[in-house]
């Protein structure tokens, strides 16, 4: 009779104790996800904080890097500038600039002794003439000059180049002459003629030569070879004349 009132008592406390049971399981269960969702928050907040940071810090960089651009570009202005002075003051050894009333602009070389190797001329020399128009430039006028001359270039018909080898021939376009005087102290008298020889180059022809290592030529019987300064004509000229193609 004991044993079995002993038995009820058991089979009521485990009734009462199950529902309490359950109730502690769902409370932990319930502060387990609040704990994780806790966890997941602050490693949210950890990683937006993260990346506000590195945010700010590339705002930082990329300021830095628009300010070393606009300081760079100053600078390669100025540069710039600077180099088109130089050039401009290197062109003006060799060559005057003449604006004219339709905005072309005329370019004329100072008259350079002929870079002659052979023949005798007491007085020579050579001028280059260009008129540039926008982007197109007219052909370039060679005009080559020599007093009392016995008639050095009378026969010639073109100034006949070789460019690092490969030959040129440039016709002549225009010959003139004037008789000077006779030879002084000479029996037979020998006729002295001031001569002056006109050619046209073409723009390539001019670069060509401005880009050449060695140019020799003969007209009529003279033989002529360019020299350093010769060369620094052409390459001022080159520019100029290809400066706005």
């Amino acid at each position: 009779m004991m044993f079995k009132i002993d038995l009820l008592n058991q089979l009521f406390n485990l009734t009462h104790a199950l529902p309490q049971r359950r109730f502690a399981l769902k409370r932990s269960m319930l502060l387990g996800c609040v704990l994780c969702l806790s966890l997941i928050n602050l490693s949210h907040a950890d990683e937006l904080s993260d990346l506000r940071a590195a945010n700010a810090q590339l705002k930082t960089e990329n300021q830095q890097l628009k300010q070393r651009i606009s300081e760079l570009q100053h600078s390669n202005r100025q540069i710039k500038e600077e180099s088109q002075k130089v050039q401009q003051q290197k062109h003006a050894l060799y060559l005057k600039t003449t604006p004219q009333a339709d905005g072309s602009k005329t370019l004329t070389s100072y008259s350079r002794q002929l870079p002659l190797t052979r023949g005798k001329l007491r007085h020579s020399s050579y001028q280059l003439t260009a008129t540039v128009s926008g982007k197109v430039s007219s052909p370039i006028t060679l005009t080559i000059f020599a007093a009392m001359s016995p008639g050095m270039f009378r026969r010639a018909k073109a100034l006949n180049l070789e460019i690092d080898g490969v030959k040129l021939n440039i016709p002549i376009t225009k010959y003139h002459s004037k008789k000077r005087r006779a030879s002084a102290g000479s029996r037979t008298g020998v006729n002295l003629f001031d001569e002056t020889v006109t050619l046209k180059l073409t723009t390539k022809q001019i670069s060509l030569i401005a880009k050449a290592n060695q140019v020799t030529g003969t007209l009529g019987l003279a033989q002529l070879a360019l020299g350093r300064e010769d060369y620094n004509l052409f390459i001022m000229l080159n520019e100029s004349v290809n400066a706005n193609q």
